[in-house]
């Protein structure tokens, strides 16, 4: 893809999504990838022309690599907390 110049003061926004390995299905990375720019710019006023203004990057992070609280939190259990959420 050749380099494109936007030569103007209107955003440009980069979404960097982090998430456990496994986590998305092809289908569900494909609509992160299509609904969060359609939101940026409808947020920013600016149109479906403008979609080289914001870039997705989606980062699956591999098991153990994840932690809060001072402990590492396995999918299986954001997996059953979710689950659980939802009743």
């Amino acid at each position: 893809m050749p380099m494109i110049q936007l030569d103007d003061d209107l955003p440009r926004v980069r979404v960097d999504v982090t998430v456990p390995a496994g986590a998305l299905s092809d289908r569900r990375r494909q609509g992160l990838i299509t609904e969060v720019p359609a939101d940026v710019l409808s947020a920013a006023g600016l149109g479906e022309s403008d979609g080289l203004r914001v870039w997705v990057l989606v980062h699956e992070e591999p098991e153990g690599t994840w932690g809060a609280a001072g402990h590492v939190v396995r999918f299986s259990e954001l997996a059953a907390l979710a689950r659980e959420q939802r009743g």
